[in-house]
């Protein structure tokens, strides 16, 4: 029943700040009708339980036509999301920009938020013996340093980070409680830059070897085209002793005699064939490998090369890129 009054409430607030909204001195009609649309899409959007497209919408409206009304309803509904900071700054802007126009009744219950939203937020302190580094609390930048004062956080868990050109980045995880002054020393350590080696690497894609590679394949075909002929040859030979033996008897058989001949033209036609295309390749091949070396050199002086840093560490060392 609590929650639910409390929603009417809230549901109540927004609409009297729609109206309210409406009335604002058209002194920018573009801009006014585009908040008020904003404003209004944020009053729907709450209704309907969006909280959090409800605060951009509210944001949006406030950025395009400034009117104090607009920081209640983002003090609230950051408070629903549980962004304590951002109610919180919503809520003392609201203050302080709707001076003696915020009705007593509602400035007594905004100061009454502001001091339940003090003791949910906390002060934390960082220092950096590093000028302008770049601070981040949980990945968003906060400043650099040396910050002009304390960064206010939710309660709650943070990571800390801390960066600079030539440092190491610092990283520390640190939980506060509700009206805490918490403080952070980030020492930044040098990077080291100077290695006790160095180790030239050459890249995995170094100089094209595409003609080196065919030669080779060429190459190997021509053993294999060289070892058919050469069997092949053989044949032919065994053929040719038999074609021999079959015209030394008399009379000859003519059928037999011309069998034979054929079969022995057709081994010996495909010898010299493979013998042909074998010569072929393998001067192609050898042309492709001589070509390949000559343009080596020139090729692997503009191959870039990568270098390797070895570096002591406390455990042992370390490979920098």
């Amino acid at each position: 029943m609590r929650k639910q009054l409390a929603a009417i409430s809230c549901l109540c607030v927004l609409v009297a700040h729609t109206v309210a909204y409406a009335q604002q001195p058209p002194d920018d009609e573009t801009a006014r009708r585009e908040a008020s649309a904003h404003f209004r899409r944020g009053v729907a959007l709450f209704q309907e339980g969006d909280r959090e497209a409800a605060l951009v919408e509210f944001q949006r409206a406030y950025d395009a036509h400034p009117t104090y009304v607009v920081l209640y309803n983002i003090g609230q509904t950051a408070l629903s999301l549980r962004r304590y900071v951002d109610a919180l700054g919503a809520l003392e802007r609201y203050v302080a920009e709707g001076g003696s126009a915020v009705p007593p009744d509602r400035l007594t219950e905004v100061q009454s938020m502001i001091t339940t939203l003090r003791s949910r937020t906390a002060h934390l302190s960082v220092s950096v013996n590093v000028a302008a580094a770049e601070i981040r609390v949980d990945d968003e930048l906060v400043g650099r340093s040396p910050l002009p004062a304390p960064v206010l956080v939710d309660v709650g868990r943070h990571t800390v980070s801390v960066s600079a050109n030539g440092y190491d980045v610092f990283q520390r995880e640190i939980s506060v409680a509700g009206d805490d002054h918490a403080s952070v020393d980030a020492q930044l350590a040098r990077a080291v830059s100077r290695g006790v080696s160095r180790i030239e690497v050459t890249q995995v894609s170094g100089p094209d070897h595409t003609l080196q590679g065919l030669g080779i394949a060429g190459f190997v075909v021509t053993g294999l085209c060289a070892g058919a002929a050469t069997i092949l040859g053989v044949f032919a030979l065994q053929e040719r002793d038999h074609l021999l033996t079959l015209l030394e008897h008399i009379p000859a058989d003519v059928t037999a005699v011309e069998a034979q001949r054929n079969q022995t033209f057709t081994l010996g036609l495909a010898a010299d064939i493979l013998t042909g295309t074998a010569i072929a390749l393998g001067i192609t091949s050898l042309v492709l490998v001589l070509v390949d070396a000559g343009n080596r050199p020139s090729r692997e002086r503009q191959t870039p090369r990568e270098t390797v840093a070895v570096r002591p560490t406390l455990g042992g060392v370390a490979l920098a890129f």
